[in-house]
C-alpha cells in the first residue's frame, strides 16, 4: 500500500516540476476559414441573425469580428438557445480580429511575448514562440504605431510613440512592468486586453 502511494506522490511531483507551455494562453493553431478563424462569425456560440451569443445574455449584443476566450471554431447558428451563463466581460470579449498577424507581439512568425516570458521566468515557463500568424491566443494585443508622422508644415520630425508596459507576475509574487518584446530592444507593447480566441 505504501508502495503504490509513494508512486502517486512521485507523479504528481514530477507534474508539478513540469514548466507552464502556451496552452496556459490557450494559443490555438488556426483552422479554415483562417482569414476570420477566432472571430465570432466562425463561432459555434454565435447567432448571427441575432448578433447575439448562446454563452451571453439576451441583451449582450455581439460583433462577428469579435471574439472572447472561449471561443469554439463551429458552425453559428441562430436556433440555439442564449443562456445568459456568463458576462462578456468575464468571458474576455473584445473587439479585433485576434488572430497574431494583428497582435502587437507578432513578429517573423515569432511571439516576442512568449519569448520574453520565456527568458525572464525560464525556470517556470517553456513557451513554444513560433506560432502561425493566422493562430491566437488570449495575450493579444492590437498592434500599434510604433512613430507617427508630424503634420506638413511642422518641423518634419518625426516623434517616437512610447506604448505601455506589461504587468508580469515574478515567481515572488511581486508584478513587475516590463516592455515585451527581445532581449535589448527598446520594447513596446503595453497590457494585453485578454481576448483571444
Amino acid at each position: 500500500m505504501m508502495k503504490g502511494f509513494s508512486s502517486f506522490i512521485q507523479n504528481i511531483d514530477e507534474e508539478q516540476q513540469k514548466k507552464i507551455d502556451r496552452s496556459a494562453f490557450l494559443y490555438l493553431d488556426p483552422v479554415e476559414p483562417e482569414n476570420e478563424f477566432a472571430q465570432c462569425s466562425t463561432c459555434y456560440h454565435f447567432l448571427p441573425g441575432k448578433q447575439r451569443c448562446s454563452l451571453f445574455g439576451k441583451n449582450d449584443k455581439v460583433i462577428a469580428d469579435a471574439s472572447c476566450g472561449l471561443y469554439i471554431n463551429g458552425e453559428p447558428r441562430d436556433d440555439q438557445e442564449i443562456t445568459n451563463w456568463i458576462t462578456p466581460k468575464q468571458a474576455g470579449y473584445v473587439l479585433g480580429q485576434v488572430r497574431c498577424e494583428n497582435c502587437h507581439h507578432y513578429e517573423d512568425s515569432k511571439c516576442m511575448l512568449f519569448d520574453y516570458i520565456n527568458e525572464k521566468m525560464s525556470d517556470t515557463f517553456d513557451l513554444d514562440v513560433n506560432v502561425d500568424s493566422k493562430g491566437c491566443c488570449n495575450g493579444w494585443q492590437k498592434k500599434q504605431m510604433n512613430e507617427m508622422s508630424v503634420p506638413a508644415g511642422t518641423t518634419g520630425k518625426r516623434k517616437q510613440w512610447n506604448p505601455p508596459m506589461v504587468g508580469i507576475r515574478m515567481a515572488s509574487g511581486k508584478i513587475e512592468k516590463h516592455p515585451p518584446g527581445k532581449s535589448g530592444s527598446s520594447g513596446g507593447g503595453g497590457a494585453g486586453n485578454g481576448g483571444g480566441d
